[in-house]
C-alpha cells in the first residue's frame, strides 16, 4: 500500500516505521516545512497514494480533510481536537461518518485497520 503521512511529527514517524515494517511504502511526507499553506495537497503529490493518514494539528486537521477529501484519496485522520473547528464545514461531514465497524474489527496487536483495511470495512465503504 503507498501510503501519504500528513503531519511528520512523533506519530507520523511512529505510523512510518510500522508501515514500512509491514511491506508498505511512504510516499509523501507533509509537515509544516513543505504543507505549511496546504500547498503539499496536490493532485500530483497524491496520484499513487492509496491512503493518507492525518496525524498534523488542529489548527490545519480541517483544510487537510477537506483538500485530501476533494481529490477523492482514502483518509484515516488520527488528530484529536479538530470536530470544534469543523462545526460548518465540509469536513463535518466525515466525523459524522460511521467507521465504528472498522474500529470493532481492529485488534490489538494484530494489525488488521494498516495492513488489510478493505477487508476490516463493509462493502462498498472501502
Amino acid at each position: 500500500m503507498k501510503i501519504a503521512l500528513v503531519g511528520y511529527g512523533k506519530m507520523g514517524r511512529m505510523i512510518e516505521r510500522i508501515a514500512v515494517d509491514r511491506g508498505h511504502e511512504v510516499t509523501l511526507r507533509l509537515d509544516e516545512f513543505n504543507n505549511a499553506n496546504f500547498e503539499g495537497i496536490t493532485r500530483d503529490n497524491f496520484e499513487a497514494v492509496d491512503v493518507a493518514i492525518d496525524f498534523s494539528i488542529p489548527a490545519a486537521a480541517v483544510q487537510n480533510i477537506e483538500r485530501i477529501a476533494a481529490l477523492g484519496v482514502n483518509l484515516v485522520v488520527g488528530t484529536t481536537g479538530w470536530q470544534d473547528r469543523a462545526q460548518h464545514s465540509s469536513a463535518s461531514s466525515a466525523r459524522r461518518r460511521n467507521y465504528s465497524p472498522a474500529l470493532r474489527n481492529m485488534k490489538p496487536g494484530r494489525g488488521r485497520f494498516i495492513t488489510q483495511p478493505r477487508k476490516t470495512l463493509p462493502p462498498g465503504r472501502s
